[in-house]
């Protein structure tokens, strides 16, 4: 099923506007050599174009990637896009010349996605443009905000070394099978392993609270005064966007968005820091979290402790998916998120 985005749905410009790209017929030299500015890759990596820098053609292997799993995908995978980036530029500065520039958005469109025992998740697709800059924005923080992050922080971490241009996290499968190995190892150190989830997860993340915490931490990242401008000027524009993307235009990121993956690791980093400042034998995987403890009685305060600091940036465990493993277990944990462990007797989001 196609999504709206693709570029013969998109307004093309107006030739008689100053940034206006399109047609060449009766311009004078100085506006050509302007429009032809406006193309490059300075004009975007400067950061003229929206506030802080994009590098093009790098955020569309970025979005690309991305794509490959989407739930609605469009027909064409937007080719005509990506293997025209300058067709890409002209729209978007269109877009900003049309809305006096400032990159207003378009709302995101709700859509119902089936999940495993007749529920449903729901989906928030945006067309391409606006996937692009939630994208360029996402690509142009991570490497200055992942360095915060912990290493008992094991998903959607920033690869600063890839391979190939197209990845910007570290390995996801490698990732998990580190998460799953360093907690197994609970079985044979003869401890406990409090396992859980969060409920909801993406659609309780509020709004406010990605754009206060990402402004926080501002002094401990490592850049100079104008990239701290830049910084500045990207989180603005996610929260101006975000009330237009988000479910309610206060709670609700988009799923299935390497960019949403991102802005939740960074709202957790303040829980992650916490239960690690407390001592805790902590690890987490995007919304699944696991403590190793010396005895029961140590899981369910690192169980307490938690609720609570979740409850801080407005999210809570999932009780049904909460339980707490003792030594005994056999050494292949069960998937507690396909209900195969019970939780924990007293086990609770108090």
């Amino acid at each position: 099923m196609a999504v709206k985005g693709s570029a013969a749905s998109m307004k093309r410009p107006n030739a008689s506007c100053p940034w206006a790209v399109g047609s060449d017929s009766g311009v004078s030299t100085n506006n050509k050599v302007e429009k032809d500015y406006l193309l490059t890759s300075a004009f975007w990596e400067n950061g003229q174009a929206l506030g802080f820098p994009i590098q093009f053609d790098l955020v569309l292997r970025h979005l690309r990637q991305d794509m490959r799993d989407d739930w609605y995908f469009d027909c064409l995978q937007y080719d005509d896009l990506f293997n025209d980036p300058e067709e890409a530029k002209r729209i978007i500065i269109a877009m900003l010349q049309e809305w006096n520039g400032v990159y207003a958005g378009t709302r995101s469109v709700v859509r119902n996605i089936p999940k495993k025992g007749f529920g449903e998740r729901y989906g928030l697709e945006t067309d391409f443009f606006d996937r692009f800059v939630y994208q360029a924005i996402c690509s142009f923080l991570i490497p200055y905000y992942d360095k915060l992050l912990g290493h008992r922080v094991l998903s959607y971490r920033h690869e600063p070394d890839p391979q190939n241009k197209k990845y910007l996290f570290k390995n996801k499968i490698n990732r998990w099978f580190t998460f799953e190995g360093v907690t197994l190892t609970f079985v044979r150190s003869g401890k406990f392993l409090l396992v859980t989830d969060l409920s909801n997860f993406f659609e309780n993340i509020a709004r406010e609270q990605i754009v206060a915490g990402l402004e926080k931490v501002i002094p401990e990242i490592e850049a100079t005064g104008p990239e701290k401008l830049q910084i500045r000027n990207a989180i603005a524009t996610l929260d101006r966007l975000l009330t237009r993307w988000t479910f309610s235009g206060s709670h609700g990121l988009p799923q299935n968005r390497d960019a949403s993956s991102f802005l939740s690791n960074m709202l957790l980093s303040r829980v992650d820091r916490a239960m690690a400042g407390k001592g805790y034998d902590y690890y987490r995987y995007v919304d699944d979290i696991r403590v190793i403890a010396d005895s029961e009685v140590h899981a369910r305060r690192a169980l307490q402790d938690l609720i609570r600091l979740l409850r801080a940036v407005g999210l809570n465990i999932n009780a049904n998916k909460t339980a707490i493993l003792s030594p005994e277990t056999p050494q292949k944990v069960p998937d507690h998120k396909q209900g195969q462990i019970a939780p924990a007797r007293g086990v609770g989001s108090r």
